[in-house]
């Protein structure tokens, strides 16, 4: 799996270096113009019918996720609430702010993750535990509280599950 990085939250939402939107835009309606002849030939195909939705879903989720991870957009109460201005708390901060902002555009599942697999330690502490669980509850406390307050106040808490879990559940 690829490590986390905190500069590209989504390594795949985003074109190639160098690749123009205006460009993959025209790649993407020449991919249609060529799926439209290959849909009038073979009508029924499944496959082809299958490789094109996932194609557009890939582009449509390339031209929405940028402005997810745009959080200047928000409030300065907000960005503050979250903790983005706060070393410890802004990188898991930015996950929570994220999937907020995922939950509000209408993504039905979103998945925070922290701890271990690049993140700072892991929860799974057999040594230290009041320095590991301490540096690992600063870093995650506020974030959390402030996503919770913040899908109540905008009336998704009501639809949205929130669950959260340890590496035992």
């Amino acid at each position: 799996p690829l490590a986390a990085d905190p500069q590209n939250p989504l390594a795949y939402g985003r074109p190639a270096d160098g690749v123009y939107r205006e460009e993959q835009e025209a790649e993407f309606d020449m991919l249609e113009r060529l799926d439209q002849l290959a849909l009038a030939k073979y009508p029924d195909d499944p496959k082809a019918l299958a490789r094109i939705k996932s194609y557009e879903l890939a582009f449509r989720l390339q031209r929405a996720i940028p402005e997810v991870f745009e959080f200047q957009q928000e409030t300065a109460f907000t960005q503050k609430l979250y903790g983005l201005d706060n070393a410890t708390t802004a990188p898991f901060a930015k996950h929570c702010l994220a999937a907020r902002r995922l939950v509000e555009r209408g993504v039905r599942f979103v998945q925070i993750y922290y701890g271990g697999n690049g993140n700072a330690g892991g929860w799974d502490a057999h040594s230290a535990l009041l320095q590991n669980h301490s540096s690992n509850c600063a870093a995650v406390d506020q974030p959390i509280g402030a996503l919770l307050h913040d899908l109540k106040q905008r009336g998704m808490l009501d639809e949205t599950l929130v669950v959260w879990g340890t590496e035992f559940g």
